[in-house]
């Protein structure tokens, strides 16, 4: 019963795993065609959480954040190397965002103020995702997104710290992957499969 936090943070990074190989197999095979910029935002994104649980102590919930980092990033480089991609000024933005939320972060030294921003910061990142998932809802695959949130809530019930600087990216993850999956999915039922635009 004491090992309960372990089973948790292993359950989250098999699950992890699970996710980012079957993500990484689509985009290879060109039936996955992910935005970029989201992908590279998030793995800075975890890569900074994961600092910021290390020093909180959040013990096993912390582990899906370092492989968070290395599969995020991972699936960036894949989406650069295989997808078709153009940047906007929005996309700018977003990745912008992300830089600016670990400089200041870097500033404060406060582990709930970088916790705070980095889930702001991974909030916009997500924005091109989002719009790229309702005009081309046909070209994401949606169960690691679904994985995403159950990977999120095993890394809660792995936490040895509920200080919130450990759990409110986490709760937020749960929140934006379930939104994102609800919002493609219902765009599936009203979008032609055949899609150009």
């Amino acid at each position: 019963m004491h090992y309960y936090r372990e089973i948790a943070g292993g359950i989250s990074v098999i699950l992890s795993l699970t996710g980012y190989i079957m993500y990484a197999a689509g985009i290879v095979r060109k039936r996955t065609k992910p935005h970029a910029f989201s992908w590279l935002a998030w793995g800075m994104m975890n890569g900074v959480i994961f600092a910021v649980q290390i020093v909180k102590g959040a013990g096993p919930g912390s582990w899906s954040m370092a492989l968070g980092t290395i599969g995020c990033l991972s699936n960036g480089i894949l989406a650069l190397k295989f997808g078709k991609y153009r940047f906007d000024r929005l996309d700018w933005l977003a990745f912008s965002s992300v830089v600016v939320a670990i400089a200041l972060w870097t500033i404060t030294k406060q582990p709930l103020v970088a916790a705070l921003l980095i889930t702001l910061g991974d909030a916009i990142g997500f924005v091109p995702s989002f719009r790229k998932g309702f005009v081309k809802p046909f070209e994401e695959h949606l169960a690691p997104f679904t994985i995403g949130a159950l990977i999120s809530i095993f890394a809660i019930a792995g936490l040895a710290s509920f200080d919130p600087a450990n759990w409110i990216y986490l709760v937020s993850l749960i929140l934006t992957n379930m939104a994102y999956v609800i919002m493609v999915s219902t765009r599936r039922r009203h979008v032609p499969v055949n899609q150009t635009t």
